[in-house]
C-alpha cells in the first residue's frame, strides 16, 4: 500500500481543479416571441424562459465542450389567448480554443447539434422535431476586476437535408453576457439573446425572439 501524508490536501486541490473546469448555470429569463406560419394568424407572447447551461474545459483549456437546454416555461401574455405555445431547444457543441488569441481574450470556434421543437395545443401550428448541425463561435474577455464578458454567433442551416448549407431556411442567433463571481465563489450571469429562425416544415415558419436572463452558477 502507498500512503500520502497530505492526502486530504491533494484530494481537495484535485476536486477544486475539476470544479474550475466545469460550469453549470441555471437561469431564468424574460422572452418576447413573434411567430408566423403560412395559413395561420400570427402568434406573439411574453414568457418566462427556463434555461440551464453546462460547459467543460478540456486538455489544458484547449478544447471547449458545452450544452444547454431551454423552454418557454410560463407564458405571461399571449395572443391569441386560446393557444398554448412553447419552444424547446437543446444545443450540444464542442470546439477548439484558438491559440493565437491571448489572455485576457479567448476565442472558441465550435460546432455541434441543435434540436428544437414546438409544443402547441394546435397540432397543426409550429414545427416539430428539427435536428440540424450548428456553427457557434464565441469570444470572451476577462476584465481586470474579475468579471468576464462574452459574445457569440450561431448559425443553423435548416434546408432540405441535414448537410445542406442554406441561408433562406436557417436560424441566425447572437447574444452576449456578463459574468461576475460573487463573494461566495459562485458566478452571477446576465445575458441577452436574439434569434431569428425560418424553416419550411410543411409550411413556412418564421420565429423571432429576444431574451433577457439572469443565471446563478452552481
Amino acid at each position: 500500500n502507498i500512503y500520502f501524508d497530505d492526502y486530504e490536501t491533494i484530494k481537495k486541490q484535485f476536486d477544486e481543479s475539476r470544479k474550475a473546469k466545469i460550469a453549470i448555470t441555471p437561469s431564468l429569463g424574460l422572452t418576447s416571441i413573434s411567430y408566423k406560419q403560412t395559413g395561420f394568424s400570427d402568434y406573439s407572447a411574453i414568457a418566462l424562459t427556463a434555461k440551464i447551461d453546462a460547459q467543460y474545459f478540456l486538455v489544458s483549456n484547449k478544447w471547449d465542450v458545452a450544452a444547454n437546454m431551454f423552454i418557454n416555461a410560463l407564458p405571461l401574455s399571449v395572443s391569441p389567448s386560446d393557444l398554448t405555445f412553447r419552444v424547446l431547444g437543446i444545443n450540444l457543441r464542442g470546439g477548439y480554443v484558438v491559440p493565437y488569441v491571448r489572455d485576457p481574450w479567448r476565442l472558441s470556434v465550435m460546432a455541434g447539434l441543435f434540436y428544437t421543437t414546438v409544443i402547441s395545443s394546435n397540432a397543426q401550428f409550429g414545427y416539430r422535431g428539427l435536428l440540424y448541425p450548428q456553427f457557434y463561435p464565441v469570444a470572451r474577455h476577462r476584465f481586470s476586476n474579475g468579471t468576464t464578458g462574452y459574445t457569440y454567433l450561431k448559425y443553423v442551416p435548416l434546408g432540405d437535408n441535414f448537410f445542406s448549407i442554406d441561408f433562406t431556411y436557417r436560424e441566425i442567433a447572437l447574444g452576449s453576457g456578463w459574468i461576475r463571481r460573487m463573494a461566495n465563489g459562485h458566478p452571477m450571469m446576465f445575458t441577452f439573446d436574439f434569434s431569428n429562425l425560418v424553416t419550411k416544415f410543411n409550411r413556412t415558419h418564421t420565429s423571432t425572439s429576444f431574451s433577457l436572463g439572469v443565471g446563478y452558477g452552481l
